[in-house]
């Protein structure tokens, strides 16, 4: 539990990507209507933490674990599939650039409720 709480950690320094992709997993399993899964281009060059469908909607998600939230992979899907919407979750603030919603981690299970 220590761990958690103290982001100097060493071991959260070193795992906090596997711990943000868990967190958001829990998150997204908390619907179990929602099927959730992951996108990989083919050449294996790209690929999307998870990919949702919310009532009639595909939506990709990207799980960063700090602020420095550049997404490669997510202009890939984003560029080949066109999503309505596509979701990067961090630790920053709410924000919107076109389709791609930026939600901090705290609220990512408020918006499939």
């Amino acid at each position: 539990m220590s761990t958690l709480l103290n982001p100097n950690h060493e071991m959260f320094n070193h795992f906090n990507g596997a711990l943000t992709e868990q967190f958001v997993l829990q998150e997204l399993k908390i619907f179990p209507d929602m099927p959730v899964c992951y996108w990989r281009r083919e050449k294996g060059d790209a690929e999307v933490d998870f990919v949702v469908q919310h009532k009639d909607k595909i939506i990709p998600i990207e799980a960063k674990a700090g602020t420095a939230t550049k997404a490669k992979s997510m202009a890939v899907y984003i560029q080949k599939y066109n999503p309505k919407i596509a979701v990067r979750v961090s630790l920053k603030n709410y924000g919107k650039e076109g389709n791609l919603l930026s939600l901090p981690l705290y609220l990512l299970g408020t918006q499939f409720a």
